[in-house]
């Protein structure tokens, strides 16, 4: 394989790592620091692209650019970098106050997109009701005076005013057909889910709670009705254009058209449903997904903590902070200890929660300082922290790696007051 590959078997357990693919472990990815793991996969992903440039022009798309986690910043940030010299086009998309720090690069053009026009608005709905009888002028016009130019919204609210019609699909004939045409996106979207059924409205619900993609299996898993209930509702909410299916079910996966639809079916969940539904999709993901629970163990903490199984999710920050320190992720590391200790806030103190939280205060430590430093005050903190939790916890290791972490703050920082007084 790594000769057909033109890789070095090193770098190809990088990739099976990165992708999270079982493979036996090589010598030369074992040896490496966390840090040198990673610099090692972001140079081989650059290297990949300059090769595959150098045999054909290549198209990159990334999206949703507010959206993106650290490590995947920086890897766009070296690849924008290098390809100024490569025939490589790289299209990223993201909200207007999302600022790339590339702008102003000679090989970088920043395209803003306006809302459309009335003229283009007038287009877009008659493309949508091509199939359909026309829609009279009038509502066309209170269509796109409502919809402000916004694609989205023009389209759902489109959709939302044919679907009102009668069976003939003729919204001219409606009495008083300006009233069907909904102020907001989020009416649309919700006037629409509910003309589909309770059914495909709690099973879109069921699936906004899992994610903006979700797995049929565990969907049917998660949802209270029969599983040919839950495909007749996946079926229509497919066919609305809610929801994009791929591969036919068991196998199937789904993804909400956009964020928006997947917040308003979520946003229609009252709080004690709400939770009930993350706590059975908690148990859907560990008794169906075990492996991609080691592999992203954030995604059950995430569901345990909207749960309000606080303690389990805490722990499961843990796994998730300790697993990208392994990557050297340091961000996303600090970010999920830091959840994991506010999850903790809530719940008693009692022996197993107190060494759940020492476990994330000295797994905390040496990110921060890694990051920010050894006289980072984030860093003392966390070991004082551990500190305490050390003399209410039989825990030797615990003591010396408290103690330790403790000490390289206080005479980093004594240090520092020492070079302030020459």
């Amino acid at each position: 394989m790594a000769e057909a590959s033109g890789i070095a078997a090193g770098d190809l357990s990088l990739l099976a790592d990165l992708l999270s693919v079982s493979m036996a472990p090589a010598a030369a990815r074992d040896e490496l620091s966390p840090l040198d793991r990673k610099e090692r996969t972001l140079a081989l992903l650059l290297d990949s692209l300059a090769a595959l440039s150098r045999q054909t022009p290549v198209l990159m798309l990334f999206e949703d650019l507010h959206w993106m986690d650290a490590t995947s910043r920086e890897l766009l940030e070296r690849t924008v970098a290098r390809i100024e010299h490569w025939p490589v086009l790289l299209i990223a998309t993201s909200r207007p106050e999302y600022q790339p720090p590339w702008l102003g690069q000679a090989h970088v053009t920043l395209l803003a997109l306006s809302r459309l026009s009335r003229h283009a608005g007038a287009a877009l709905v008659r493309e949508l009701t091509a199939s359909a009888h026309t829609l009279p002028p009038d509502v066309i016009d209170e269509i796109i005076e409502r919809t402000d130019g916004v694609p989205l919204f023009l389209e759902e609210v489109t959709k939302d005013v044919l679907e009102s019609a009668d069976s003939r699909n003729v919204v001219a004939a409606l009495p008083g057909a300006r009233a069907h045409v909904p102020a907001t996106l989020q009416a649309s979207l919700l006037a629409r889910l509910d003309r589909l059924g309770p059914t495909a409205r709690e099973v879109a619900q069921a699936g906004a709670a899992i994610g903006r993609d979700f797995a049929y299996d565990i969907l049917v898993a998660t949802a209270r009705h029969p599983e040919a209930d839950v495909r007749k509702a996946l079926d229509r909410l497919v066919d609305a254009g809610l929801v994009f299916q791929r591969g036919t079910p068991p196998a199937a996966t789904y993804q909400f058209k956009h964020a928006l639809v997947q917040d308003t079916a979520y946003g229609t969940l009252l709080r004690g449903a709400r939770q009930v539904l993350h706590e059975r999709i908690a148990a859907a993901l560990e008794a169906r997904a075990p492996d991609r629970i080691e592999r992203e163990p954030e995604i059950l903490a995430y569901h345990l903590t909207e749960a309000g199984a606080h303690e389990r999710a805490a722990a499961y920050w843990l796994a998730a902070g300790r697993r990208a320190a392994a990557r050297s992720a340091n961000v996303e590391a600090h970010a999920h200890l830091r959840r994991g200790i506010e999850t903790l806030t809530t719940v008693a103190e009692t022996e197993s929660r107190l060494r759940v939280d020492l476990a994330l205060q000295l797994a905390l430590g040496p990110i921060v300082q890694s990051s920010l430093g050894f006289t980072s005050p984030e860093a003392y903190r966390a070991y004082r922290r551990a500190r305490d939790l050390t003399l209410r916890v039989d825990d030797d290791r615990a003591v010396f790696a408290a103690t330790w972490g403790l000490w390289l703050s206080t005479a980093g920082q004594n240090n520092i007051a020492r070079q302030g007084l020459v």
